[in-house]
């Protein structure tokens, strides 16, 4: 089978699992807390759930709190899909500015998605979200300018996901959205990482 044949096939595994693991939300990290809200755990990045990093110091707490996470709920040198979404380009395209080796973690489209599939509620939603995929082993180092790049809102709907745990490490500019197996394994994290969680009662 030629390069394209693979790419192909490896989009239509990443498109099957994800419907029948996550159905009824797209693959777009910011629909995760209203559409999967019983799995749902948000971390926070920085102390007092500060949301942006602001000196050497702050970026290098960013990493050490979300090298944690990953670990813990994806797996180190775990095989991941990664999947990166934009509003109207392919994320590649968008973010290679912020990201230019971006194309190297997500090297295959895989969906396009009606805006009117997203925002449900819309009474005029136009456009399109283009969502591409790669897979491999995690390489936590490897990710570090992109979680830097997402917490100073540079680079956005990036996340990981271990197909054989169906967990999802999703993070935005502030924190992580952690898509679990079910309530119980969320919480479980939340007591781990009670001092990182929000103490507002919609946690976010």
């Amino acid at each position: 089978m030629d390069r394209a044949g693979l790419m192909n096939k490896m989009s239509d595994a990443f498109d099957d699992y994800w419907s029948s693991s996550f159905p009824g939300c797209p693959p777009i990290s910011y629909l995760f807390k209203w559409r999967m809200p019983d799995r749902w755990l948000r971390v926070h990045s920085l102390p007092n759930s500060k949301r942006y990093p602001e000196s050497d110091k702050e970026r290098g707490e960013v990493l050490r709190r979300q090298k944690l996470l990953l670990a813990d709920v994806v797996g180190i040198a775990e095989e991941c899909f990664f999947v990166g979404a934009a509003f109207g380009d392919l994320p590649t395209v968008a973010y290679c500015g912020a990201v230019p080796d971006l194309g190297e973690i997500l090297t295959n489209p895989a969906r396009r998605i009606s805006h009117r599939e997203v925002e449900k509620d819309d009474d005029e939603p136009v456009g399109i979200w283009d969502v591409e995929v790669g897979k491999g082993r995690l390489d936590i180092d490897r990710l570090k300018l992109i979680l830097l790049k997402i917490a100073d809102d540079q680079l956005s709907h990036f996340f990981v996901v271990n197909p054989k745990l169906n967990r999802i490490f999703a993070p935005y500019d502030g924190g992580v959205d952690l898509i679990l197996e079910d309530s119980e394994q969320r919480d479980a994290l939340r007591t781990v990482y009670s001092d990182w969680c929000s103490a507002r009662s919609d946690r976010l």
